[in-house]
């Protein structure tokens, strides 16, 4: 999960990402938290188009610039109906505009300058509630590494693999990484129970949506990331007839 910060504020976004980091450093998932203090600085590093329905936001409404909070999180919503927003405010009557502009917030960080513990048990309560929903969210799947857990999208999923020689352990293969972990595919093929999942073959689980070809004759299998398999003839017309039955 990534957690995005916009605070034009350098001390106040310095203690929103301190705050949120001490609490989730302690938690079992992965959260990738990134800082910035506009919208500009942010757009110069993520386009809006490769934002996920797992990412989450928390912005300062009034930024100095071109496009201030309500501006960005317009843009967002526009691209992505489900990623979650957060606006971080001192004034409550910006909600009326925010509900007319239908950008659908999440919630609201309140400031209070008399009472600054406040923000800090909102913050812990926002943290709490994006653990649960990217738990609960069905195109998310949990994979343990020690004490760790990390959740991936299903999208993302290019395909798992067994390891050869290592029992016990698979491959997962994503559009951005490679990870081993500890499991099997008929422990693993339940969580990724989704149509375009193919979860009955022994040695692998693949993801329909990214397999770019097939060669019936050499039994090759190359996906869209460029990774290429070799499969038996038998493997090849189930994986064709899955094909058949998704679309």
């Amino acid at each position: 999960m990534r957690l995005f910060i916009i605070e034009d504020n350098f001390l106040q976004k310095d203690y929103l990402e301190k705050t949120l980091t001490t609490f989730l450093e302690k938690r079992p998932i992965t959260v990738e938290i990134e800082s910035f203090l506009n919208a500009d600085e942010f757009l110069k590093v993520h386009k809006i188009d490769s934002i996920k329905r797992t990412d989450a936001f928390l912005l300062d409404i009034d930024f100095k610039t071109r496009m201030d909070g309500i501006d960005l999180a317009e843009a967002i919503r526009d691209k992505n109906a489900y990623c979650s927003i957060y606006f971080v405010t001192g004034d409550e009557r910006k909600a009326e505009e925010i509900i007319n502009r239908g950008i659908l917030p999440s919630g609201y960080v309140i400031k209070n300058p008399e009472r600054i513990e406040t923000v800090e048990e909102q913050l812990i309560e926002i943290a709490q509630k994006l653990i649960s929903d990217a738990q609960s969210h069905s195109s998310v799947f949990e994979i343990k590494q020690g004490n760790l857990s990390r959740f991936i999208d299903m999208n993302e999923i290019i395909l798992v693999e067994s390891i050869p020689h290592q029992r016990g352990y698979l491959r997962l293969h994503t559009l951005k990484e490679n990870i081993i972990f500890r499991s099997s595919i008929s422990q693993l093929a339940p969580q990724l129970n989704t149509p375009f999942m193919m979860t009955n073959l022994k040695s692998y689980i693949l993801n329909l949506n990214q397999i770019q070809s097939i060669d019936k004759k050499s039994g090759y299998v190359q996906f869209r990331s460029g990774y290429e398999i070799v499969v038996s003839k038998r493997i090849i017309k189930k994986i064709l007839d899955a094909f058949d039955e998704l679309y």
